[in-house]
Parts: structure tokens; C-alpha cells; sequence
């Protein structure tokens, strides 16, 4: 009976290689995912938990979870953005499925969704206040969208002005142009 033991190289630079254990019966994963080695997948994250389970036979089927938070500084002393993100697998293989919620001074929610799939980031987060304090300002929101275009925000204000007239205006980059 051929039996082994071997490392894999993930092709998803943020994961350590894992050292695999095979049998007559079997293809395992033997390596725990801690935390404190896994590379995270920008500077200034920190993996705070990461908890992954891959049946390698008869099919390969990763799931898990990874939690990050970003920076400091954010309400109440806590991280800028954190976010949980649900580990499965799609056909071109790993995939991060997430939900990020910063934690900003003066913003009244912060949160959205990101993805790793195909080897790409892939999101969109909303930004939103109501404490805007700019004269005729209600309020305003910022949409940061992440693709492999890169990064392209958009917002609005809602203004109120005297007499009870109110006017939206808003503002988008596509690509290099700014569009009132």
C-alpha cells in the first residue's frame, strides 16, 4: 500500500503551504490554519480567526471561515473595519465570500461585501452620515466599489436650503473621469 506525506503551495498568496498525508484511503489536510501564519491579504490586516476544513477526496471541498480587521483607530478604541468572510469553492477554486463593517468618527454605518474568487477582490462598501456638518449638508453617502478595474467611488449629498428646497448632487469616477 503507497502512503506519503507532502506540502501543497496554494496558488492564493495569503495561505501558508499545507502539509498533506496520503494513503491507499485517504488525502488530508494535516496543517491547523493558525492565525498568527497566515499571510494576510493586505498590509495593515490582521487574521484574527481563521478556521478551514478541505476534503481533498473523493472531492476537493474547502470551507471555513476567516475574520480580519484593518488598522486601529476606529469607534471606541476597536479596529477600523472588520470583516467575516465564508471560505468555499467555485470552479477556478478558492473562494472568500465576505461581509466588511468599518467603524468610522462621524459616520453613521459603514459596511459591505467582498469577494475573492478567480484570484481577484471584488466588492462594494457604502459609507453613509447624517452628521455632515457642512451648512445646507442633510447628509451623504460614499460607494467604494473594488473590482479588477480597481477602485471607483461615487456619493451623494441630500442638501436642505432655505424655505424647505432640497437638492441631491452627486459624483462618480469611471475609469479616469470624474462625472457630476
Amino acid at each position: 500500500s503507497l502512503s506519503g506525506e507532502g506540502v501543497i503551495k496554494p496558488s492564493a498568496r495569503f495561505l501558508p503551504d499545507l502539509t498533506v498525508r496520503f494513503g491507499r484511503d485517504y488525502f488530508s489536510i494535516v496543517t491547523a490554519l493558525d492565525k498568527d501564519k497566515l499571510k494576510p491579504p493586505f498590509p495593515g490586516v490582521k487574521v484574527t480567526k481563521a478556521e478551514l476544513g478541505i476534503d481533498l477526496i473523493p472531492e476537493f471541498k474547502p470551507r471555513g471561515t476567516l475574520e480580519i480587521e484593518l488598522g486601529g483607530g476606529g469607534k471606541g478604541g476597536g479596529p477600523l473595519a472588520a470583516a467575516t468572510f465564508n471560505v468555499t469553492r467555485d470552479e477556478l477554486g478558492l473562494v472568500l465570500d465576505g461581509v466588511l463593517n468599518a467603524h468610522l468618527p462621524g459616520v453613521d454605518k459603514a459596511e459591505g461585501k467582498v469577494k475573492y474568487a478567480g484570484r481577484a477582490w471584488t466588492g462594494n462598501v457604502r459609507i453613509e452620515s447624517s452628521q455632515i456638518k457642512l451648512k445646507y449638508v442633510k447628509s451623504g453617502f460614499v460607494d467604494v466599489a473594488l473590482s479588477e478595474k480597481g477602485i471607483e467611488p461615487s456619493g451623494e449629498l441630500a442638501l436642505e436650503f432655505p424655505g424647505n428646497n432640497a437638492a441631491t448632487v452627486g459624483l462618480r469616477k469611471t475609469g479616469s473621469k470624474w462625472v457630476y
